[in-house]
């Protein structure tokens, strides 16, 4: 790896989710948890609009109003990889929920 890359900073977009940043002026108040409400609606919105895309692609292979088969195939693997994120992400945060559930007090 090169020098001087910080390779979390350098991932970018991953699926047409944006990359997480901490928002400036949070403070441990309900800005923090109102930032992460915005942020999982806004990457849900992403993930959604990504499947409508792979819909109307297909759609229009479907009824011969487009003949690129290629980009109905990419624009549909990119909500199936949006939607598997989005899965993984869920099951993770069920998973740390359950977690603290079960420490003892």
């Amino acid at each position: 790896m090169a020098e001087g890359i910080n390779p979390l900073l350098s991932a970018g977009k991953l699926g047409g989710i944006g990359a997480i940043t901490p928002s400036e002026g949070s403070s441990p108040t309900g800005e923090v948890a109102s930032g992460f409400g915005s942020m999982l609606s806004g990457a849900l919105q992403e993930v959604s609009a990504l499947e409508v895309a792979a819909d109307d692609e297909a759609r229009k292979v479907a009824t011969g109003q487009s003949a690129d088969l290629t980009e109905a195939v990419v624009a549909s693997e990119k909500a199936k990889l949006a939607m598997d994120f989005t899965i993984e992400v869920r099951n993770k945060i069920v998973d740390a929920y359950q977690d603290l559930w079960r420490m003892p007090i």
